[in-house]
């Protein structure tokens, strides 16, 4: 029996040790560090009753933007918000919002699509020094690959990290076309959209867009979240003229990295006003890089960008059963406004006078 005893512990052991440990190899302190400062607080207003707040990833180093479309827009209308302002991670976070969202830089819209859900941003007088976020190639991410993903989640802090895998994944998502998505169980929560989902080497797999949360029959869901795939963006943004290469999936350091953009010819205008307007007044380093052709057949050949149409009319009356069956029949939810508005208005008009400041110096 003793003998029995130490084969069965020697063979538990043998197979414990045999385990691979990925969440321990996998580097997420490292991203984290190296591409956190790169993630940036998406804050969009309309005036004091009306705010959005996501997050979106700088990827180039002339401070273009990707985000979703939802974030930057007026749920009720699908307008632009009229005032977008970007905030940088600070070098300590506090969860003081008022410390947190110190480092704050106007900034306007690119182009967007909503059928997409995917929307470019430009900076004005982007910060030096910060490591732009590559795009990852769709033939390096497979189905069980670790990732993480950064953000600034409801009731959590900003810039918080999530950790999790590819759980799935899906063509022309909810019935649009060219809208790839991968299914993930990484933790998303409002506030994480337009964010990054990250893989080993800290480039983009997706962008974090929605989540689901209760089934038709009212039933709770947990771990389904849904990225945009990168190449969705890759092609997205090469059909609004900025071209920006995969890296490679052979890549390991920096050297090997393929990394390209350049400025839009003519950058497309937006109907509704937004920041001061700017231009790009230098042209990013470029290096060259495989660039895809773009989706085949798009529902738009160039970005929708946003119209003057009418607010739809409300047909539905709030804590009625018409809404609660309305509710149920929307599978993939990510309400647009995530945080608590009172709190974030009244220092609104601080981190206002703060930018003032700020641009007062630069001058």
């Amino acid at each position: 029996m003793n003998n029995f005893i130490r084969l069965f512990l020697s063979l538990s052991l043998s197979l414990f040790l045999a385990l691979p440990s990925y969440a321990s190899e996998f580097p997420a302190e490292t991203i984290y560090s190296k591409y956190g400062p790169s993630v940036v607080a998406i804050w969009a207003s309309g005036g004091k009753t009306q705010a959005s707040i996501g997050a979106g990833s700088l990827i180039s180093e002339n401070g273009l933007v990707v985000t979703n479309a939802h974030v930057i827009s007026i749920g009720s209308t699908g307008k632009p918000y009229p005032k977008i302002s970007v905030f940088f991670k600070p070098e300590r976070l506090t969860g003081d919002v008022k410390k947190d969202l110190n480092k704050g830089y106007a900034a306007r819209i690119l182009a967007v699509s909503r059928p997409l859900d995917i929307a470019v941003l430009k900076i004005e007088q982007t910060p030096s020094g910060l490591n732009y976020i590559c795009l990852s190639s769709p033939d390096s991410v497979h189905i069980g690959q670790e990732v993480v993903a950064i953000g600034h989640p409801e009731q959590g802090g900003f810039w918080s990290l999530t950790y999790g895998r590819i759980s799935g994944e899906f063509s022309d998502f909810g019935g649009v076309k060219g809208k790839h998505m991968y299914q993930t169980d990484t933790s998303l929560n409002r506030g994480n959209s337009g964010g990054p989902l990250l893989d080993s080497r800290g480039c983009l797999v997706g962008v974090n867009t929605s989540i689901a949360r209760r089934s038709d029959d009212g039933l709770a869901i947990t771990g389904i979240n849904f990225a945009l795939k990168s190449e969705v963006v890759h092609d997205w943004l090469a059909l609004q003229d900025l071209s920006i290469a995969y890296i490679t999936p052979a890549a390991t350091t920096e050297s090997e990295e393929t990394f390209a953009t350049k400025p839009p010819a003519t950058e497309p205008s937006v109907t509704e006003p937004s920041v001061t307007e700017s231009s790009v007044t230098e042209p990013p380093k470029t290096r060259p890089g495989k660039i895809k052709q773009p989706l085949a057949s798009p529902a738009k050949t160039k970005s929708e960008i946003f119209s003057n149409e009418k607010a739809p009319k409300q047909t539905v009356k709030p804590g009625t059963p018409a809404e609660e069956k309305k509710i149920r029949k929307s599978r993939f939810k990510t309400p647009k406004r995530p945080y608590n508005y009172n709190d974030l208005t009244k220092v609104e008009q601080e981190l206002e006078d703060m930018m003032k400041e700020m641009r007062g110096k630069i001058r």
